[in-house]
């Protein structure tokens, strides 16, 4: 492809478009070009369902609902209407709208606790939810009862042994109506003690 495709969510439909195993497959071809293709669609066979996405839904959200298609669910329309013949290239995660994160999340030792602190996100208006866990890889529990305002946070009960995230949340406005978006997260980056 020397055109470059500017849509981050694209669909394509054709004959062996959604073979990506072959040589020069179209669908890949749109990831590897100029532009700002993100994901690659194989559609038609049946329609995708994609408004969930205006309410905070990623596109593997879309594509699970899409395959499943429900008989109380979404109604799907045209050739194969209950048939799971579609694929997805590249990033499942992502969603129509985002929010910037916080950035350089510290925890550090107190008398009180772990205090934590962060760069503020870039974007106006947003309010924070910090987190805790017991391991790297979680689960986190969320230790904010509300979003707050502040960009500092201490855990009484926190320790050196504890890993911490934060992430940004803005009401996000949409025409299909409003919801809380919340950022990808800061880690904070302690090193632990033995």
């Amino acid at each position: 492809m020397t055109t470059p495709l500017n849509a981050v969510f694209t669909f394509l439909f054709g004959s062996y478009f959604a073979d990506w195993d072959r040589p020069n497959n179209l669908m890949r071809a749109a990831l590897a070009s100029d532009g700002g293709a993100l994901t690659c669609g194989w559609a038609g066979r049946p329609h995708w369902f994609v408004h969930p996405m205006g309410m905070g839904a990623t596109i593997g959200d879309c594509l699970r609902l899409t395959q499943n298609n429900p008989p109380r669910g979404c109604q799907p329309v045209g050739s194969f209407p209950r048939g799971v013949h579609i694929a997805l290239l590249g990033d499942p995660t992502l969603r129509m709208h985002r929010v910037r994160p916080p950035t350089h999340l510290k925890a550090r030792t107190t008398a009180r606790g772990m205090r934590l602190s962060w760069q503020a996100s870039p974007q106006a208006g947003v309010l924070y939810h910090v987190y805790r866990a017991a391991t790297e890889l979680g689960p986190y529990a969320r230790l904010t009862e509300s979003p707050i305002k502040a960009r500092a946070f201490t855990d009484p009960q926190g320790t050196v042994c504890h890993d911490y995230m934060v992430r940004a949340i803005a009401l996000q406005l949409t025409p299909t109506g409003s919801y809380y978006n919340a950022s990808q997260a800061a880690f904070s980056n302690q090193t632990k003690r033995m």
